[in-house]
């Protein structure tokens, strides 16, 4: 009899380990509390053209378009960096319902079995192993077993909350560490389109967060997003402030409208343990800076259904699994440490000093858009530092987090 394994959540990156290991010939199911109706953002979101057959499936066939050049502003608007990208730039924008639905339909016809409308309430814990799930339906609850269970219900996810101490997993994220956005598309009023047509603005109305504006033909894509909790007034304040400034955005809402919480943070350290592997957002895979994880969740499925098939024998013992742990941190994890680093300088920088380090040329356009230094722009940075003195604490502190990132 084939290994049963458990998927808690149709995530990006359980749903992709679920399609390998159902085509492996284990016994697959996927519950997920939402109506297949209802699944997925309503928006677009950007991933990388080689998500797809990085992560060993077929890309989907919907239409795509290509990332946009991009501006960045601090909380005074009065300094602009624009990052233009290449013609062909990897990036490209997707509905997010539209890489769901294909990752969904690749699962039936790989023999996962899907369950809608199904509440995770908590792992099943039995002799220091997690050997199962407690389900809600609306009017019943049950224990389903399983050899395996994968962690696919996303930040908050019951799972990763119910597990003994013991595990050593991380069970709740901080404040810091999750970013909180509502995120709405808009109709377009008659008026100008943004120039470029991706505007990025940090502390946005004083706010520790980051927001966005992108003008497209017939809408407006506005992003609200702060690190911990969002309130209904910093939405709109912020989507007033917006008004003032681009005359485009209207009060017509197109779809969206919905608050998520995402993790902005390095991968947790952990994330398996007996019969227990985390995937996508419940383990923090994601870019530290951006909150983006749809590429790394899905590589990072791919790369737990190989270890899973080559355990072959059923044990699913934390020493099995850990060889998933390390295969990511070394393919994926590792490079994102960097940029967990940086997000908390920026973020531990306030307001007042993030404006006062674009004015004075310690942050530029490279350091959002990438890029090397030359030996002159080099030297306005050390001018820069010298000017400020109040950054030099928090900038010897990334240093130190650099080193002990690599």
């Amino acid at each position: 009899m084939p290994e049963k394994i458990i998927v808690a959540g149709a995530g990006h990156g359980g749903l992709c380990a679920a399609i390998h290991l159902a085509k492996a010939g284990y016994d697959v199911t996927v519950y997920e509390k939402n109506d297949r109706e209802n699944m997925g953002y309503d928006w677009r979101d950007f991933v990388d053209v080689s998500t797809f057959s990085s992560a060993g499936l077929d890309e989907p066939d919907c239409n795509v378009d290509y990332f946009y050049d991009t501006a960045f502003f601090g909380p005074g608007k009065d300094i602009k960096l624009v990052h233009n990208f290449a013609p062909d730039s990897p990036c490209v924008s997707i509905e997010r319902k539209d890489v769901l639905n294909h990752l969904l339909s690749a699962a039936e016809k790989s023999g996962v079995k899907l369950v809608f409308g199904v509440n995770v309430i908590r792992a099943v814990i039995e002799d220091n192993k997690v050997a199962g799930l407690e389900i809600a339906y609306p009017d019943i609850s049950e224990i389903v077993y399983g050899d395996l269970v994968i962690d696919s219900a996303g930040a908050d996810s019951p799972v990763r909350k119910s597990l003994p101490e013991s595990s050593g997993i991380q069970r709740e994220f901080q404040d810091s560490e999750i970013f909180t956005a509502y995120r709405a598309i808009f109709k377009r009023k008659s008026g100008y389109f943004t120039s470029p047509k991706y505007s990025i603005f940090f502390y946005h109305c004083g706010r520790k967060g980051m927001d966005w504006l992108i003008t497209e033909n017939d809408c407006v894509d506005v992003l609200v997003g702060n690190f911990g909790k969002l309130t209904q007034k910093d939405i709109d304040e912020a989507l007033s402030d917006f008004k003032k400034d681009f005359d485009c955005l209207s009060d017509n809402l197109l779809r969206g409208g919905k608050i998520c919480r995402i993790p902005v943070r390095k991968a947790l350290g952990k994330f398996v343990c007996s019969g227990y592997a985390a995937v996508g957002d419940s383990a923090a895979m994601v870019e530290p800076l951006s909150g983006s994880g749809m590429t790394i969740s899905m590589r990072a499925g791919k790369i737990l259904a190989e270890t899973v098939i080559n355990i072959g024998d059923g044990d699913f013992s934390e020493e099995s699994l850990k060889k998933y742990e390390n295969e990511y941190f070394k393919k994926i994890g590792n490079s994102r440490k960097k940029s967990d680093a940086e997000k908390n300088f920026l973020l531990n920088a306030g307001a007042e000093l993030f404006d006062k380090m674009l004015h004075r040329g310690i942050l530029t356009q490279k350091d959002f858009g990438g890029g090397e230094y030359t030996f002159k722009e080099t030297l306005r940075r050390v001018f820069g530092f010298i000017r400020t003195p109040s950054v030099i604490p928090k900038a010897v502190r990334l240093l130190i987090d650099y080193k002990n990132a690599k």
